[in-house]
């Protein structure tokens, strides 16, 4: 195909040359650079020898130069092609301010050059590359600040007319909506991009005129529309609300269409639920069923039983086995005797393992009213109440198949137990300085000896950086996931090995419900042990195998949390044209 393409190059060169007499301006350096020659010729280009910042320059430079020229042929496709595998293959972070410049600059030349239309099938592969490049670039810094003209095309692009067999216009349709959405969600977190996307004056009328659609767009109009929720101030999320209902209700729909299109699509992507639906808009919400949602009850002993989607009895079993098989190591540890705390009637875990995150998000805001912004939880509820009946909710670790695995099961587990026969009340009980011993007795029992990630985080750290024992023991969910999750762990595998019997104390304090001498054995054991502590990282540090070698064996993949699986139009499919690493 490539070696068409220079024939065609080398033909056109000849034709322009030829044509002597035509006022057309002089056009220089026709043929490809070597290194986009290669990046065309590579029977794969999606690679990491071929993902850094020299054959990104002369790419992004060849784009701009065909946009500018308005030639659009097989290579500006490829090329546009390979920056979606670039972004995938990668290390961002590596890109220079002259490559991120030289990629605006060659997006705003597609963008003006007159082919981003459906009027064609070649100029709607334009489309869908300029809406992936979106995407898959501007949430980051350095471009955002340069992202508002390009949200005003993509506002008008969505509303491109086309015909419904058209698959290259669907395909840009797909992406040009997913744009919307993907970069909305990214501006949770990302200022510039939320405030680009407010001032943008086409972009929530358009999402709304695409709300009125039927079938798949209709759908994505609404799950965009929620992540827009997200971004809004709280005037202007009530009036989209307001909306949204109005304009589902204006349709042809049946009630049940549009309480479920309002509920199951809109305010869970918004993370609303059961609570939302039973107070601030009843009437408008549809319920599923834990037995519809969840058919499978299996026992794996009296108090332990699943409730799953889809699981086999081999996966089933797989999952009760790696539950269990932890137990005996927890009660060991902190000599339990496998006495469970007064008052505490959390006889039973129910584990709920859902196919994907799509349906936590999903069933777990509408049928069980928790927050799913978030990788799972464990909610202890009131152990107290004889009715109470605690919850480890999960899903399988979708983006990782073929094999099973459920995502966090045993750290999960650890909580329940802790819980159960160790800490005295539900969660929240005591005051402060149970994040480290919650998250790092979870991480220990789960990961046992083996933490790779841990000591990556101590080796990465400066020394000087390194948080005290008492700064961990002191650990809020606010101090980061690197606080909370890799220095607990370190500091409580640590005092296990030293002082098992000082850890077995802080437990039978919080058992008792002794406050005050947990907080004292805390300050005991950091005076005793913090230059033990730092010895033992640097030993553990001077045998630790750096894990970064690893890490270029895999492409980096779509965020796991940006799309729902229902959402996927059913006359499309990731393909060797439209890929994307899942």
């Amino acid at each position: 195909m490539i070696n068409k393409l220079i024939t065609i190059i080398c033909a056109l060169c000849f034709a322009l040359l030829s044509a002597c007499s035509s006022p057309l301006p002089v056009i220089k350096n026709m043929m490809p650079d070597p290194d986009v020659l290669h990046v065309l010729n590579s029977k794969n280009n999606w690679n990491f020898k071929l993902a850094t910042n020299k054959y990104m320059n002369k790419v992004t430079a060849r784009i701009h130069y065909l946009s500018e020229q308005k030639i659009n042929n097989q290579e500006l496709d490829a090329l546009l092609y390979y920056l979606r595998g670039f972004s995938y293959y990668a290390d961002i972070k590596t890109i220079d301010k002259i490559n991120w410049q030289q990629l605006e600059n060659a997006l705003s030349s597609l963008k003006n050059s007159g082919f981003l239309n459906l009027n064609n099938d070649k100029n709607a592969r334009l489309v869908e590359h300029y809406a992936v490049t979106l995407y898959r670039f501007y949430n980051h810094n350095t471009l955002s600040t340069k992202i508002a003209p390009h949200l005003e095309t993509l506002s008008k692009l969505v509303l491109l007319e086309y015909e419904s067999d058209n698959f290259p216009s669907q395909y840009a349709h797909w992406e040009t909506l997913r744009a919307m959405a993907f970069l909305t969600y990214e501006a949770k977190k990302n200022k510039t991009l939320a405030n680009a996307i407010l001032t943008t004056k086409n972009w929530l009328p358009s999402l709304k005129s695409i709300a009125q659609k039927t079938g798949w767009q209709r759908e994505h109009a609404l799950w965009a529309l929620a992540y827009q929720h997200k971004i809004l101030a709280d005037n202007a999320r009530n009036k989209l609300d307001n909306q949204v209902w109005h304009l589902l209700d204006k349709t042809k729909l049946t009630l049940n269409e549009k309480q479920f299109l309002f509920s199951q699509r809109y305010l869970i992507n918004s993370y609303r639920g059961l609570s939302e639906c039973e107070n601030d808009f009843k009437g408008k919400c549809s319920f599923p069923t834990i037995d519809s949602a969840l058919p499978i009850n299996h026992k794996c002993s009296d108090r332990l039983f699943i409730r799953a989607n889809h699981m086999s009895e081999k996966q089933l079993q797989q999952s009760c086995n790696k539950l269990t098989s932890q137990e005996s190591h927890f009660h060991k540890i902190l000599a339990t005797k496998n006495l469970p705390t007064a008052n505490d009637h959390n006889q039973s875990l129910r584990v709920v393992i859902f196919d994907n995150y799509s349906q936590y998000n999903q069933y777990g805001q509408m049928i069980f009213d928790i927050n799913t912004d978030n990788g799972g939880m464990y909610i202890e509820g009131t152990p107290s109440d004889p009715n109470n009946q605690a919850t480890f909710y999960s899903y399988e670790v979708f983006w990782q198949g073929p094999e099973f695995k459920v995502w966090n099961l045993n750290h999960e587990y650890v909580h329940y137990l802790d819980g159960r026969f160790s800490k005295y009340g539900s969660f929240g009980h005591y005051p402060s300085h149970l994040v480290w011993w919650s998250e790092g007795l979870a991480e220990l029992i789960s990961k046992k000896n083996v933490n790779p990630k841990a000591y990556k985080e101590a080796k990465e750290t400066s020394k000087d950086k390194w948080p005290t024992l008492q700064d961990i023991f002191a650990t809020t969910y606010d101090d980061g996931s690197k606080r909370v999750y890799q220095w607990s762990y370190l500091a409580i595998h640590y005092l296990t090995q030293v002082d098992l019997k000082g850890v077995q104390t802080l437990s039978q304090h919080l058992k008792n419900d002794f406050f005050k001498g947990y907080t004292n054995q805390l300050d005991l054991l950091a005076k005793k042990h913090q230059t033990g502590f730092i010895q033992f990282l640097d030993k553990q540090l001077e045998n630790h195998i750096d894990e970064k070698a690893k890490q270029d064996i895999a492409p980096k993949k779509l965020y796991r949390y940006l799309y729902r699986d229902y959402l996927m139009p059913k006359t499309l499919q990731i393909s060797k044209k439209h890929n994307h690493i899942l």
